[in-house]
C-alpha cells in the first residue's frame, strides 16, 4: 500500500505541485498578447482605471471589439488588477494566468483529499497519493495549456479555481462547528458564475454531490442559497449593456446533434488520453468511424459509471461531477464552436480523480502503478512545455494553428491581417499577393464570411486593385453590423484614387454606429486635418459624453483643444483622460 498523506507531508505535496506548474509553464512568460488578448487587454477601456470597475461590471466583454455574449466581470476585474501592475507587459499577465492555474491545482487537491475521506473505502481514504497524483496530473496535462498560455482563457483559469475552493469549502461546512465556512462556499460559487457562464454549473454539481453524500437537510438550505445566487447573478447579467453578437453561422439542429454529441466524446478522449495533436480551431472529426469511436467513449463511461456506483462510490462521485460539468459543452446545447481544448479544463479534473481512484483499486503492484505513472507524468510535462513556443507571438500562433490542423476561415483571415499589415509597414507588393491569397482562402473554406472580404477589400486597395476593392467592400455594405466599417474603408480607398477625403461618406458612417470608437476616431481626425478643428472638437464632445470611461476619446479630444488653443479645456479633458487610465503616458494608442 503506497503511504498515506498525513498532515505533515501536506506542505511538500502542495509546493510540488507549484514548482510542477511553474516549470512547464514558464516559458509562457515570454510570449507576446495573441488573438483576443488583443481586444481583451490592449483594446478594452474598463480594465485601464479602478474608477472604472462600476463601468465594467455593467458591461458584457469585447468591448471596442465585435460584440459577444460574454458577461464575465470578474475577468475583467482581474485584468484591471493586471493592467495597474503590468500596463502593457504581456509577461505580466502570462504570470496571472500562471499563479491562478497553480492556484486551482492546490485547491483541486485539497478538494480531492476532503472528498476521498468522506467517501472512499478505509484504505483508499487513508491514501493520500491519490489527491496529489490527480492535481499533478491536472495542473502539467498539456489539453490544459490553451487555457493557462492563452491570456484570454483566464474565464476559465478563474472558472477551476472558485470551483475547487468552493466545494472544498463546501465539504468543510458539513463538519460539525463549521458551518459559518459555507458563506465562503457560497461566495466562491458566486464568483464561479461572474467568471465564466458555465460556472453557474457548480452549484449543479455541489447540489449532486450532497445528494449523493445523503445530506438531504443541507441540499435543501443549499438549493435556496443557490437560488440566490442565480438570481443575483441574472440581476448583474441582463441589466449591464449588452450589444448582440452578430450570427455568422446557423446553430446545429436538434436533429444533428446526437452525432455531434458522439463525434466530440471521441475528440475529447483523444486529446486526453494521448495529448499530441493540440492546435486551436478545432472541429469534431469526420467519417463514420469517429462516429461510432464516440458512441463506443459514452457506453464505456455509462459502464464505469454504473461499476463505480455498485463497487466505488466515491469514484460514482466524481463521475456524476464531469458528467454534470461536461454537459454544457458537449453539444447538447448549441455553443459557437463544436470542440475546444480549454472546454475541458476543469471538467477534467473529477475524470482525473474517478480514474485514480478505480485505478488505485485495482490489484497491480504499487511499484508499477508509480512507475508507470512517473512516466506519464514525464510526457504530460514535456509536451506541455513544448507547446509554449506555439504561443510565442500572433503568427507563430496563426501559423502554428493553420499547419498543425486548425486551418479554419477565421485563421487564414488572421494571417491575412499579419501579412496584409507587414505589407504596409515594408511597402512589399509581393507581402499584399500573399495576403490577398490568404483571404481568398479563406472565403474557400467558408465563402462569404463579412470579415474576409472586408479584409479582401482592404488589401485590395493597398494593392491598388480599387475595382475588386470597391466591389467587395460595397458587398458587405449590406451587412449591418460591418456597414460603418465598409463606409471608412471605402473611404479610404476613395482618398487613395483621388487624393481627397470623402467627408460627407465618414459622417455616415460614424452616424451608423456612434458606438464604435475606430470609427469615430477616423472622422475626428479627418475633420481636424481638412480644418475644421470646431467641428472636430464638437464629434469628439459627443463621443466623451456618451461614453466618457474611455481614455483614448480623453486623448483625442485633449489634442484637439489644444489645437483650438482652448488650453483650460483641454486641461480638463487631459485630468479626465487620466482618470480613465492609471498609464495614460504609457499608452501609445489614440
Amino acid at each position: 500500500m503506497m503511504r498515506a498523506l498525513n498532515k505533515s507531508l501536506r506542505l511538500p505535496a502542495v509546493l510540488t505541485i507549484l514548482a510542477a506548474t511553474f516549470a512547464v509553464y514558464w516559458p509562457s512568460l515570454q510570449n507576446q498578447f495573441v488573438w483576443d488578448d488583443t481586444a481583451l487587454i490592449l483594446r478594452d477601456p474598463f480594465i485601464r482605471s479602478w474608477r472604472l470597475i462600476p463601468q465594467g461590471i455593467g458591461h458584457f466583454l469585447f468591448t471596442d471589439a465585435t460584440p459577444s455574449d460574454f458577461y464575465r466581470p470578474i475577468q475583467r476585474l482581474v485584468y484591471t488588477l493586471d493592467y495597474a501592475l503590468f500596463a502593457f507587459h504581456p509577461w505580466g499577465y502570462h504570470l496571472t494566468n500562471i499563479l491562478v492555474h497553480a492556484a486551482a491545482a492546490v485547491m483541486l487537491f485539497f478538494f480531492v483529499e476532503q472528498l476521498i475521506a468522506r467517501t472512499a473505502p478505509s484504505d483508499l481514504a487513508k491514501n493520500g497519493f491519490i489527491p496529489w497524483a490527480v492535481a499533478l496530473a491536472w495542473a502539467v496535462h498539456p489539453v490544459h495549456s490553451e487555457a493557462v498560455m492563452y491570456i484570454a482563457s483566464l474565464a476559465d483559469l478563474l472558472v477551476a479555481l472558485f470551483w475547487f475552493a468552493g466545494l472544498y469549502f463546501g465539504l468543510l461546512s458539513l463538519k460539525k462547528g463549521l458551518r459559518p465556512v459555507a458563506w465562503a462556499a457560497g461566495f466562491c460559487f458566486l464568483c464561479a458564475a461572474l467568471s465564466k457562464e458555465s460556472g453557474l454549473a457548480v452549484i449543479a454539481v455541489w447540489l449532486a454531490m450532497l445528494l449523493c453524500l445523503h445530506e438531504f437537510k443541507s441540499a435543501g438550505r443549499w438549493l435556496l442559497i443557490g437560488a440566490g445566487i442565480v438570481g443575483v447573478w441574472c440581476a448583474l447579467r441582463f441589466t449591464a449593456e449588452h450589444i448582440p453578437p452578430p450570427v455568422l453561422s446557423a446553430p446545429s439542429t436538434l436533429a444533428e446533434r446526437p452525432a455531434l454529441v458522439m463525434r466530440a466524446a471521441d475528440a475529447y478522449a483523444g486529446l486526453l488520453i494521448a495529448p499530441v495533436d493540440l492546435h486551436m480551431e478545432r472541429d469534431v472529426p469526420a467519417g463514420m468511424l469517429p462516429l461510432l469511436l464516440g458512441g463506443a467513449v459514452i457506453v464505456a463511461f455509462a459502464f464505469w459509471t454504473l461499476r463505480a456506483y455498485r463497487h466505488l462510490f466515491a469514484a460514482f462521485i466524481f463521475l456524476v461531477a464531469f458528467l454534470i460539468a461536461y454537459a454544457p459543452m458537449s453539444n447538447i446545447f448549441s455553443l459557437n464552436a463544436h470542440v475546444a481544448e480549454h472546454w475541458l479544463y476543469f471538467s477534467s479534473a473529477f475524470l482525473f480523480a474517478a480514474e485514480a481512484l478505480s485505478l488505485a483499486s485495482v490489484r497491480v503492484p504499487r511499484v508499477a502503478l508509480i512507475a508507470a505513472y512517473g512516466c506519464w507524468l514525464v510526457f504530460l510535462g514535456a509536451r506541455t512545455f513544448l507547446r509554449n513556443h506555439d504561443w510565442k507571438d500572433q503568427r507563430t500562433f496563426v501559423e502554428t494553428t493553420i499547419v498543425t490542423g486548425g486551418d479554419t476561415a477565421r485563421m487564414w483571415v488572421n494571417l491575412g491581417q499579419l501579412d496584409a499589415e507587414e505589407a504596409a509597414r515594408l511597402q512589399d507588393p509581393a507581402k499584399l499577393k500573399i495576403a490577398i491569397a490568404d483571404y481568398q482562402k479563406a472565403l474557400e473554406k467558408r465563402p462569404g464570411l463579412p470579415f474576409a472580404v472586408l479584409g479582401l477589400a482592404t488589401t485590395e486597395t493597398l494593392a491598388g486593385d480599387f475595382d475588386n476593392a470597391l466591389k467587395h467592400m460595397q458587398q458587405v455594405e449590406v451587412i449591418p453590423f460591418l456597414r460603418a466599417q465598409a463606409l471608412t474603408d471605402r473611404a479610404a480607398l476613395e482618398a487613395r484614387q483621388t487624393g481627397t477625403t470623402d467627408l460627407p461618406l465618414l459622417l455616415k458612417a460614424a452616424t451608423l454606429d456612434p458606438d464604435n470608437w475606430d470609427v469615430q476616431k477616423i472622422y475626428i481626425k479627418k475633420l481636424a486635418e481638412s480644418g475644421n478643428i470646431d467641428g472636430a472638437v464638437a464629434a469628439a464632445r459627443a463621443v466623451v459624453e456618451k461614453q466618457p470611461w474611455r481614455a483614448r476619446s480623453w486623448k483625442v479630444m485633449t489634442r484637439l483643444l489644444m489645437a483650438a488653443g482652448r488650453k483650460d479645456l483641454a486641461v480638463h479633458a487631459y485630468e479626465e483622460a487620466q482618470d480613465c487610465d492609471v498609464h495614460l503616458n504609457m499608452a501609445n494608442d489614440d
